[in-house]
């Protein structure tokens, strides 16, 4: 990299100059676009009074919302909170008393209430403005003229679904589109979607998780690039800077949907969208000019590819991202402590050999930067944790102790005032994963201490969620045990689930064991290595199983099934043939009968069986795969034909 020489006039930004834009960078996940977006809509097309809610018999705005609210203690937000959805049941009481094309808005301000169950932000607060929204329409056909369907009541509604965190949200938002644009169609003028409902619905695709979900956000992008357009022009010189923000925003929410999409290719797809953006700003664009957002949103799309290469591409861009604002003055495109942060996660992702010194080089220049004045490269706990993360899945020697140094490290800074520096159950959490996988002698009796401790610091004010372990905690040091080697693991990492269980019992309820933390324990058992443990561990796995089956709220899985045939390989008798055989095909027609049959317990149930005939005998065939046998063994498997991820919980059939 070319570094600017160490003076405060080198990091002071001068005039912001066009630069050729270099491929590549950072993650929005990081960012809250949702709020942007929720801002410029609902006071570009609501209205700001749209944020106050109304008293039902003064009509008189309610301060549930208001900025001095933030103040109050806890149990009197607590209270407000009750206080506002007793309201809000009344106006839909009163809406129902009211008779069909009587809806008045001088009575019943159904902006102002749509609104406030929009920021209930569920599933429930989404339908209910649909109830809303409904009402409204049969008011329209009624011929009531004191009610208005136009785009700010369907706008409410779609952001409704946006942020209710229903699965279905982004396409309850389409449909809601959908008949905007039929209305408009109709004659509607007041109905016909712009750039802020447009954002929205894509905004929408981003969060939701759906298949296809970043292939249909891009698609709506494509569709708006001409409507971007016309409404820059159109709503002048005034709004043009809000309506910049707004596309670049949209641009930024496609790339971030690729960046969370699972699909093959989707680093090239964002890569190439931020290509498209960089050569039309060029051709005088200035409103698709890519920012710290976008390259940030394109470093993180690459970092979580795992692509070879992936993580040299995005420490490029961060290094030309640092040139442009040194050398000339670029703010739009300053790297802040996200965007290092993002690239350190990168090279702990890549898995390439001295990734975590890579890294380690990435702190080493925020530091820098850092100590010279550049205040936006302050490394936080997420980027120590992201490190320690990254010396987790290393291999290198010595991995464990240097994750424990920056922990020590981190701990020392935060007591010394250093508060941003306060490690959290992530940073604890890494340790506990480098000293699994560390191999090291004592690595399982440090990493039970590192949840020990943390059980013991949640007691600390002020510590009670940023270090309570959560359930990855536990079954880290469960892991633990079972790479350890040592004698008596197995007890061992029952002991650690039993800890869990009483942890839950005296109100610990988030870290009640799930199918993960049983089927940890039954792998610790099938990770025995002493002659001696063996017979106590396969007590054990099988004690873990029952435990599993006699639970109204865990359920084995194909994992589970397949590591339980691995305990039963590697812990019964080779020589006892009829054993294996019969536990084998206990096993194997339990996991038929759940549907969690997949090419891993086909593969360790012929380790397990340990012929070739018998193995024939349970399955039809030598070369079976999952996707040949009867549908129903395989059905809570995703996939094709039952080779793919397992389903879980109310998605069970």
């Amino acid at each position: 990299m070319r570094m600017a020489k160490a003076s405060e006039s080198t990091l002071t930004p001068r005039r912001t100059q066009r630069v050729q834009h270099a491929t590549g960078l950072y993650s929005s996940s990081f960012f809250s676009l949702g709020r942007v977006l929720r801002a410029v809509l609902f006071l570009a097309v609501v209205g700001s009074d749209a944020f106050q809610l109304t008293n039902q018999h003064t009509m008189q705005p309610l301060s549930l919302f208001s900025h001095s609210q933030a103040q109050q203690p806890r149990q009197e937000k607590q209270l407000t909170k009750i206080q506002d959805r007793d309201w809000l049941l009344r106006m839909n009481e009163q809406l129902q008393l009211t008779e069909i094309g009587a809806l008045d808005r001088n009575k019943i301000d159904f902006l102002h209430i749509m609104n406030a169950w929009a920021k209930v932000q569920t599933t429930q607060g989404a339908e209910m403005v649909q109830m809303w929204l409904q009402r409204i329409e049969k008011e329209v056909e009624m011929g009531n003229k004191s009610v208005i369907l136009g785009r700010s009541v369907f706008s409410i509604a779609i952001d409704a679904w946006v942020h209710s965190g229903d699965r279905k949200a982004a396409s309850k938002s389409e449909e809601i589109l959908k008949k905007m644009e039929q209305l408009y169609k109709l004659g509607n003028q007041d109905c016909q979607p712009n750039l802020y409902t447009y954002s929205l619905l894509i905004h929408a695709w981003e969060k939701s998780g759906e298949s296809g979900s970043a292939t249909r956000a891009e698609q709506i992008l494509l569709a708006m690039e001409q409507q971007c357009l016309d409404d820059i022009a159109s709503y002048g010189k005034p709004n043009t800077e809000v309506m910049c923000n707004t596309v670049i925003n949209m641009y930024n929410a496609v790339i971030s949907a690729w960046a969370k999409s699972e699909e093959k290719e989707s680093s090239s797809r964002a890569e190439q969208i931020l290509l498209n953006m960089e050569n039309r700003f060029a051709e005088g664009a200035n409103f698709l000019k890519p920012n710290t957002v976008t390259y940030s949103s394109v470093i993180n799309a690459l970092a979580k590819s795992g692509e070879p290469g992936a993580a040299e591409k995005a420490e490029v861009i961060l290094q030309n991202m640092i040139d442009r604002y040194q050398i000339y003055g670029d703010e739009d495109v300053k790297p802040n402590t996200i965007s290092f942060t993002t690239v350190i996660d990168a090279w702990a992702r890549s898995g390439e050999k001295g990734a975590v010194f890579r890294a380690e080089k990435i702190l080493l220049q925020m530091e820098k930067l850092y100590s010279l004045g550049y205040k936006d490269a302050q490394p936080n706990v997420n980027t120590y944790s992201t490190l320690i993360n990254a010396w987790s899945k290393s291999g290198e020697k010595g991995s464990a102790s240097r994750a424990e140094q920056i922990l020590g490290e981190m701990e020392r800074r935060f007591i010394e005032g250093e508060y941003h520096l306060k490690p959290n159950v992530f940073t604890y959490n890494a340790v506990m994963n480098a000293l699994a996988n560390s191999g090291e002698p004592d690595a399982a009796e440090r990493a039970e201490s590192v949840l020990r401790s943390m059980l013991e610091l949640r007691h600390v004010e002020g510590n009670e969620n940023d270090v309570k372990p959560n359930i990855i905690s536990f079954t880290t040091a469960i892991d633990a045990w079972a790479k350890s080697g040592k004698r008596n693991a197995a007890p061992k990492a029952e002991g650690i689930l039993v800890l869990m269980q009483q942890k839950c019992a005296s109100g610990m309820l988030d870290i009640q064991p799930d199918a993960r933390a049983y089927t940890a324990v039954i792998n610790a058992c099938a990770q025995t290595k002493h002659k001696e443990d063996r017979t106590e561990a396969l007590s054990i796995a099988f004690r873990m199983f029952k435990q599993m089956n006699s639970s109204k709220d865990i359920f084995p899985n194909a994992f589970t099934y397949s590591i339980l045939l691995s305990a039963c390989d590697r812990l019964l008798p080779k020589e006892d043939e009829e054993s294996r055989f019969s536990v084998a095909k206990a096993l194997f027609e339990r996991c038929c009968k759940a549907g969690f049959v997949n090419d891993y317990v086909l593969n360790k149930l012929r380790k397990t069986v340990n012929t070739t005939k018998r193995y024939v005998h349970l399955v039809g065939s030598v070369e079976c795969r999952a996707c040949r046998l009867p549908e129903n063994w395989t059905r809570n498997v995703l996939g094709s034909g039952g080779d793919g991820k397992q389903l879980v919980g109310a998605q069970m059939k």
